[in-house]
């Protein structure tokens, strides 16, 4: 559910704030990104000004400045980013952004907003299945020790053939935006300069930068080594790794690479930064860019979606992750929602791969092995000692979460692990596990072994855990390990362990099939639609349980889970795809690789046994098949048909298909369902106990597909043309989706391809949006916070304000009338505003006006957008608090869903001096909105 807490505030007067008010004033720093329109002449000093001089001229403004970040000047992007600073009062990001926008010169404005890497998923748990009591078979484990062997998730997409056959990316060459890359190992080049694997680096912001930190300042180096951070490492294996231990091998070993790190050691950064990244690289030729990176779930015009849909526009694949998001509509994250850009999907290896390292524990005199998964930091002593907060295996002070009591006796952290259970993360979720090591950390705790106290599942594993800044040493050990150790501890405190250190320890990995959702989607990989409604993600590769190389600092190896790892596969199979097929260009690409994909089968992450296909939204156009993809002959010039919602449904869509021969085409449905529960129409469905799971069901709308059969001459193509002839039976008030696959099949039986189509059964203009939890509040300024109003004795409430004038102050402690506003949506809609009306209805005042701005729970303060000033004379007003529908027209308001507050009086005391109208006026305008 989307809610909406927020607070305006409108003066009568900035000469009627108190000197208790003006204390109040605080400083205000919003960074912005500005795109000039495509006449104008790029000029930031003047643009500069301007922004300056408008702002300046807003009366909640005292100091007014501005600091250029980025300039950035090319073909597919001209603008600037800015931090706009100073002191006000209410001076929020609306308000800058709109005195922005009414520049001439400025196409468009848009926050800065912070990005992440599509961080990997901490499973925190075995169980994380949910068998409920079935039978799962457990094929045991099996170790993989040569390099010879082939990868599970190569043989599942038939990247395996095309090695075999040479085909291994030779003359492609891949960009990967990410953290820091340990690249100084065998596998991965160890060097970087023309003749080596990778021929181009660069650090764009250094060790220390965090865009989380205001403050924060890049440091640009020619360097992109870095071993503080795992997840440019273990990309840069997925796609390129020369064959090395453990079978471990990139998809396309022989294909040339950039690296470009755009994360410091930790945190965010920038969506500047990110957009003069993607246009540097996209200069400089190469042929394939992938980022698994994402923000939250934006509208397309997002400025860095925008930039990444230039790109793809202008001849470069460029590919992004869709996110961690899943289960749930909507969930794709930005700038994977761009137009044209190609959104990844991630999907179940169908092995589980253990990299572990094997270790030991004495106790009375007596050995016993264990085996741990060596995390973000593996630095530990060769031998140690163990320390757990409580006797009770599952007592939730063992979870690390604390507190510790004030009178508990801490061991010699120098030399000792505390074991950790996770049990309780799956019940009562105490604390994340990467919290947990913060905890430990602020009493002192160097090293942590994680456990868990439900059976390993086949579908996780012990997982990996990545290291919080102050861990030295972090690993997680097989359940029956821990518990073992445990058990031990209890009876033996002066126990020791040894899993060896980083100068010498004994690794392997070891498989087990997964035998519960191998081959499927992951329960974690976001859906679509994007909120636009296209069909979302592209495409799916292998993203759960990625085994691949790691910074030397965990060993070398790690397997970790996320849409993270499955974009750099994509990319790999991309190059594969290129070699080939030189001719080819980034559509051509991008359509191949969709509609050759194989569409699976639904599932939840159990045993339940499902007969249908998942939904278009979560799948794409289904699991890549590179051979398929490679040795297709049947080429179709779309990667999917989106038919939107039922009121903007086209009448038909069309794809052209060429050098097929003869063929049949067929229809197979994909799963229907729906994302708004059936208690809440405002809140949409996740899968949560499995929830949405339940919704989906066989119901399939009906095509017309013309011609039903086809011949084409080689080298010639012919049209397909498709429209929905009826919707599947679903209820249109719970948001219904529908999906499936229009099938083309060689009448010889060699050749096929599917081409993936989604819509909404329902009018996405009629989604209850619901304002009617807006309400007037009032702005105490010696507070400084908005609060409900008080009952009074006045129906409607009366605000008795004071004027004195221009540079006269006055001292009072009342409120001043404000909105505290609530919005509910199942979808989240593209443009809210405050209006103030008069006593008969009509707009005296537009306040605010937000566009794709959505971050829950936020109050703010401000009055207006616009910059000026005007009188609010006395008399009965209202606030108007409105959601334009989607899809609808935000030029006028009748597509606004608006609800009106109860009024409210101004009223004026005889104190006031200068009233403008009055014989002692002397002033013209006193309103700042």
């Amino acid at each position: 559910m989307m809610k909406y807490f927020l607070s305006f505030s409108l003066w009568a007067s900035l000469s009627c704030i108190s000197s208790t008010a003006l204390a109040a004033k605080s400083p205000f720093d919003h960074g912005v990104i500005i795109e000039y329109e495509d006449w104008a002449a790029e000029d930031s000093t003047a643009l500069i000004e301007n922004v300056k001089s408008t702002l300046g001229r807003n009366g909640l403004v005292d100091v007014v400045d501005v600091k250029p970040r980025l300039e950035i000047s090319s073909s597919i992007f001209r603008g600037i980013s800015a931090n706009v600073t100073g002191v006000g009062e209410g001076v929020n990001r609306a308000l800058v952004q709109s005195a922005i926008q009414s520049l001439r010169v400025v196409k468009k404005v848009s926050p800065i907003n912070l990005l992440s890497v599509s961080s990997p998923i901490d499973n925190d748990g075995a169980g994380m299945s949910q068998n409920f009591g079935r039978e799962v078979r457990d094929e045991g484990l099996v170790a993989r020790q040569d390099e010879t062997t082939t990868l599970s998730t190569h043989v599942m997409t038939g990247v395996d053939k095309l090695h075999s056959a040479g085909i291994k990316g030779k003359g492609i060459t891949i960009a990967i935006m990410d953290t820091g890359f340990d690249y100084k190992q065998d596998s991965l080049g160890n060097a970087i300069g023309p003749g080596n694997k990778v021929t181009y680096g660069y650090d764009w912001v250094g060790d220390e930068y965090n865009a989380d930190d205001a403050n924060t300042v890049a440091v640009e180096d020619g360097d992109p080594y870095a071993n503080c951070s795992y997840h440019g490492t273990h990309v840069f294996g997925t796609v390129g790794a020369n064959p090395t231990k453990f079978g471990v091998t990139g998809v396309a070993p022989e294909a040339s690479f950039e690296l470009h790190r755009v994360f410091g050691c930790t945190g965010t950064v920038s969506t500047d930064v990110a957009i003069k990244v993607s246009i540097a690289i996209y200069e400089r030729g190469v042929d394939i860019i992938t980022a698994s990176i994402g923000g939250g779930p934006l509208y397309p015009d997002d400025p860095w979606s925008v930039v990444v849909s230039r790109i793809n526009q202008n001849g470069t694949y460029f590919q992004i992750s869709a996110g961690n998001s899943g289960a749930g509509y909507y969930t794709v994250t930005s700038p994977s929602v761009g137009i044209d850009v190609p959104a990844i999907g991630a999907v179940w290896n169908t092995e589980t791969p253990y990299y572990l390292w094997s270790g030991t524990y004495k106790s009375m005199n007596e050995t016993k092995s264990l085996s741990m998964v060596p995390g973000g930091r593996a630095d530990f002593p060769s031998t140690f000692n163990i320390w757990t907060a409580s006797p009770e295996e599952l007592d939730v002070i063992n979870t690390g979460c604390g507190p510790y009591p004030e009178d508990i006796i801490l061991p010699d952290f120098n030399t000792t692990a505390v074991l950790v259970n996770r049990a309780h993360r799956s019940f009562f979720s105490p604390c994340s596990a990467f919290d947990a090591q913060n905890y430990l950390t602020s009493i002192g705790a160097k090293y942590v072994l994680f456990y868990i106290t439900q059976p390993d599942d086949p579908v996780t594993g012990p997982t990996f855990r990545g290291a919080s800044p102050n861990i030295t040493g972090v690993g997680n050990l097989f359940a029956a390990d821990g518990a073992s150790l445990f058990a031990a501890y209890q009876k033996d405190k002066s126990l020791t362990v040894s899993v060896g250190t980083l100068s010498s320890y004994n690794d392997n990995v070891m498989n087990q099939q997964n035998t519960v959702a191998g081959g499927r989607m992951t329960h974690f990989s976001s859906w679509g639609p994007t909120l636009d409604g296209r069909t979302s993600p592209s495409y799916s590769a292998p993203g759960g349980n990625i085994l691949s190389t790691f910074p030397k600092t965990s060993g070398g190896f790690g397997t970790i889970s996320g849409t993270s790892m499955a974009a750099p596969f994509t990319a790999g199979v991309a190059a594969l795809m290129m070699q080939q097929h030189p001719d080819w260009d980034w559509k051509t690409v991008r359509n191949v690789l969709a509609t050759t994909a194989n569409p699976m089968q639904y599932n939840d992450n159990t045993t339940t046994v499902y007969d249908f296909l998942a939904p278009v939204f979560q799948q794409g156009g289904g699991l890549v098949d590179a051979y398929r993809a490679v040795n297709t002959e049947i080429v179709v010039d779309v990667p999917s048909l989106s038919f939107n919602d039922t009121a903007d449904q086209p009448k038909f869509l069309s794809f052209k298909v060429k050098n097929i021969g003869s063929s049949r085409l067929s229809h197979l449905g994909a799963a229907s369902g729906y994302g708004i529960s059936s208690v809440d129409v405002y809140t949409p469905l996740t899968d949560d106990n499995r929830e949405l799971s339940r919704t989906l069901q066989a119901a399939y709308a009906t095509l017309d597909i013309t011609p039903s059969e086809v011949t084409i001459p080689p080298g010639k193509e012919s049209t397909i043309t498709v429209s929905v002839a009826s919707l599947p039976a679903l209820d249109s008030a719970r948001l219904p989706f529908y999906g499936g696959y229009i099938a083309l099949n060689s009448t010889d039986g060699t050749q096929s391809v599917t081409v993936p189509y989604t819509g909404i059964a329902t009018s996405l203009f009629d989604i209850p949006i619901d304002t009617t939890g807006s309400v007037i509040a009032s702005y105490n300024f010696t507070s400084n916070n908005a609060t409900a109003l008080e009952v009074t004795d006045s129906n409607p409430t009366v605000f008795n304000l004071t004027y004195q004038g221009s540079g006269v102050q006055w001292v009072d402690n009342g409120n001043w009338p404000a909105v505290l506003v609530s919005i509910r949506s199942a979808v989240q809609f593209h443009t809210y505003k405050i209006d103030l009306l008069n006593s008969t209805g009509d707009v005296f005042i537009p306040l605010a006006n937000f566009t794709n701005y959505y971050q829950d729970g936020n109050n703010w303060y401000l009055d207006g957008t616009d910059g000026n000033s005007t009188f609010l004379p006395e008399g009965e007003y209202r606030f108007r608090v409105g959601a334009f529908r989607i899809y609808g027209d935000e030029s006028t308001d009748e597509d606004l869903i608006a609800t009106t507050s109860e009024p409210f009086i101004i009223k004026y005391t005889a104190d006031s001096v200068g009233l403008p109208g009055s014989s002692n006026s002397t002033l013209n305008s006193t309103l700042r909105h």
